[in-house]
């Protein structure tokens, strides 16, 4: 039986839920909040590589990457975001990394949000964009995209799942699967871009 969304929020809010793939390939299981997160003051990581060290940093409402001994460093303002997260891995089997920090906004079911860096030869870094869902050129992989998503780096594919929330007779309902996104990294005109590269969905699991 369909749920409504704000149930789906009460049930999320107070617990755990964990979804897993119908094939057993994929599961995944965590507590999601849909309050207004706990949202910590400073966030800091830092990584390796081929000797080569990166790092990444939340000050004063700014994220900063260090690549190369800080010999390369980029900063972002993220005034009314907070970071959830960094990952390291190879998306384009290059040998050389992709640096990915997740982001939210103080706000319940706000999307994902996505800064990452992808390295050219150990020697300099270009940007990674992620095109928004209305940008994306495969559009049925957005449909019944609300928010409420997060990503990953699964052995080195760029994922992105969210729960599926459909419109009817002008209220939203969860049909009760979740959808992964996989993406391919493609050199862009301006830096590297996240492409949808395939996507599925799997049943949501209610934990008791």
């Amino acid at each position: 039986m369909r749920k409504t969304v704000l149930a789906l929020a009460a049930v999320m809010a107070l617990g755990v839920f964990s979804v897993a793939s119908a094939n057993g390939n994929v599961t995944f299981s965590k507590p999601v909040r849909l309050l207004k997160p706990n949202v910590q003051n400073s966030f800091e990581k830092d990584f390796a590589w081929n000797d080569v060290d990166y790092s990444v940093k939340e000050k004063n409402n700014q994220l900063i990457f260090e690549f190369n001994d800080k010999r390369i460093i980029e900063k972002h303002d993220i005034k009314g975001y907070h970071v959830t997260g960094a990952e390291i891995g190879d998306l384009n089997g290059d040998n050389y990394p992709e640096l990915f920090v997740y982001l939210k906004a103080d706000e319940m079911a706000a999307q994902t949000k996505l800064i990452g860096y992808s390295s050219n030869n150990g020697e300099s870094m270009s940007q990674v964009y992620l095109p928004q869902p209305d940008e994306a050129k495969v559009k049925d992989a957005y449909a019944g995209f609300r928010g409420f998503d997060e990503m990953s780096i699964v052995e080195n594919t760029f994922c992105r799942r969210f729960p599926v929330i459909e419109s009817k007779d002008g209220s939203l309902y969860m049909n009760g699967m979740m959808r992964q996104i996989q993406f391919k990294l493609e050199d862009g005109e301006n830096g590297r871009v996240l492409e949808v590269d395939s996507y599925y969905d799997y049943p949501i699991m209610m934990e008791k």
